[in-house]
């Protein structure tokens, strides 16, 4: 493995734009707890740094994965620009080659063309393999420095923090939501290469088939909205299918950290049900997305078809003089089968984006919970007494929770 992927270069460079996007965001530090040494007592900070510190803006991590590892993705894509564009190419030369046939231009024309056609395939495999091999290294980086930093920021966590995100949660965020990350990088750009492919083959195909393509745009508008319904009742299966694994994850735990009480009275039974319970809910939820996602792939698996049979429906019968020969014929094919790449990958796209989107929020959140102060107490060993408590007042919680446990406690 390279130098620069290993979680001893990538770790460091994510944390130093993480921490100085927290610190900007934050308007004051951690309320301390510091030891007068003249006076012998404890003196706490002013309310109002801890009334400060609770209005802070939550940090997100998409900027400081930007900032971190953007170069790199920067580059992946102009990788994918030359690619999209070489793409375009092909048929030009196609057509070409197709009216070579019917001409009596000289032989080496032929043979050029067809060179051309070949060393134009072969510097889009190149392209595209350089591509998705960096946009796995990004995606990679990107794994490497979140689990890190969730699994660090877990070990720093206040106990009020603590309470709201469980064990089975952490290990998710881990597991399941930093893995998210590195299988959306690599069709990311996507987002942009799609459109950007859509246009460019229906600008070459009103050059061959002229207005009728706008038949086959209009089918594809039409797929639009039924696309972006699916795409919300994904989002929403997806937020309730991570709360169901946070809680069979919980109940695992609870169960193999318990196991001998469990075997001494006898009470398999009942967490064993309580585990299919939660699991059967997971599974209508799965089974609930994975039906729409069929669908949605079906649709957009047979758009391609549906676009040529239109379009090339509309352009025999708009006009009588519009004859299909093999020129417009091959070239429209052609363009066509651009097309369906872009066609098929929206839906996929649109469904890892909400995914990712649900992952990004749980990420911040956890991200952003309250931490301990390794700061609160400092030590003087030229004192005495190593610890002292003068009128002390306790509670149990964080800053927003002011419900007092000990008072006046001296010790």
């Amino acid at each position: 493995m390279n130098f620069e992927d290993t979680a001893q270069e990538v770790v460091p460079k994510f944390d130093k734009y993480w921490d100085a996007l927290v610190l900007k965001k934050s308007n004051v530090g951690h309320p301390k707890t510091s030891y007068l040494k003249r006076s012998g007592s404890v003196d706490f900070l002013s309310n109002s740094t801890s009334t400060q510190h609770s209005r802070n803006r939550p940090a997100s991590i998409l900027m400081p994965l930007c900032k971190a590892f953007g170069g790199t993705f920067l580059f992946g894509s102009f990788l994918k620009l030359i690619q999209d564009l070489l793409t375009f190419v092909s048929p030009q030369i196609l057509k070409l080659l197709i009216g070579f046939t019917s001409s009596q231009d000289s032989m080496w024309k032929g043979y050029a063309y067809a060179f051309l056609l070949a060393a134009t395939a072969m510097c889009q495999t190149l392209l595209l393999s350089q591509y998705f091999y960096r946009m796995s290294l990004v995606g990679l980086r990107i794994r490497t420095a979140l689990i890190s930093s969730i699994y660090r920021k877990a070990l720093r966590i206040s106990n009020t923090a603590r309470k709201e995100s469980t064990v089975g949660e952490v290990v998710n965020l881990m597991s399941v939501d930093a893995q998210r990350f590195m299988d959306l990088t690599a069709y990311l750009n996507m987002l942009w290469s799609a459109p950007l492919q859509i246009c460019l083959a229906l600008y070459f195909l009103w050059q061959t088939l002229g207005p009728s393509v706008l038949a086959g745009l209009a089918v594809m508008i039409i797929l639009i909205p039924v696309n972006g319904w699916v795409a919300n009742k994904v989002k929403n299966l997806q937020i309730k299918q991570m709360k169901n694994k946070d809680e069979r994850v919980k109940l695992m735990n609870e169960i193999l950290s318990g196991i001998k009480v469990l075997k001494l009275y006898a009470w398999e039974p009942s967490f064993e049900q309580q585990v299919h319970k939660i699991r059967n809910k997971e599974m209508k939820v799965l089974k609930q997305a994975a039906y729409l996602n069929a669908c949605t792939s079906f649709i957009w698996s047979c758009a391609p078809f549906l676009v040529s049979l239109v379009t090339f429906a509309v352009y025999v019968f708009i006009d009588d003089h519009n004859i299909l020969d093999s020129e417009k014929a091959f070239v429209s094919l052609s363009l066509f089968n651009i097309l369906r790449f872009p066609l098929s990958m929206l839906p996929m796209m649109i469904s890892n984006m909400v995914q990712t989107g649900v992952s990004v929020k749980r990420i911040n959140k956890f991200m952003n919970s309250e931490e301990l102060d390794p700061n609160c107490v400092q030590h003087d060993q030229s004192e005495f007494d190593p610890v002292v408590v003068e009128n002390g007042t306790f509670s149990w919680g964080g800053m927003q929770e002011q419900a007092v446990v000990l008072r006046n406690i001296n010790v």
